[in-house]
């Protein structure tokens, strides 16, 4: 998981971070996670809703999670795709290649749903 979180308090600079710093909440956990290639990468996680609740004390603003758990990253469970058109397209456009999108997700038997998160954003995920 990474965070997106508020670094002067009015929303005018954020900043992301992947890894443990001096002085966040123990509720955020850290360590070490294997790839698939067999490297080692710095991780962060949350395990209850307490740490959910670290976060936001911390100005976190999003928390990007993984499609998978954390034991079994080569299996993911969820996959999204965040569809963000230009600033000259139509949201028509947006809405015609989420459908494109289910159909195909749909004939391979992923269930799936759509998820407009903005005005100008079209979220879908599968499971």
């Amino acid at each position: 998981m990474f965070l997106v979180r508020d670094t002067d308090s009015d929303l005018a600079k954020t900043s992301f971070q992947k890894h443990q710093l001096p002085g966040m909440p123990k509720t955020l956990k850290a360590g070490e996670l294997t790839k698939m290639k067999g490297t080692e990468s710095r991780i962060l996680w949350i395990e209850e809703l307490v740490g959910l609740v670290g976060g936001v004390q911390m100005n976190t603003l999003e928390f990007h999670v993984w499609g998978s758990v954390r034991h079994k990253p080569h299996l993911p469970q969820r996959m999204v795709f965040d569809i963000d058109p230009d600033e000259g397209l139509d949201f028509g456009h947006v809405k015609q290649a989420a459908t494109y999108i289910l159909d195909i997700l749909g004939k391979t038997g992923l269930q799936s749903w759509p998820l407009a998160s903005s005005g100008k954003e079209c979220t879908l995920w599968f499971r």
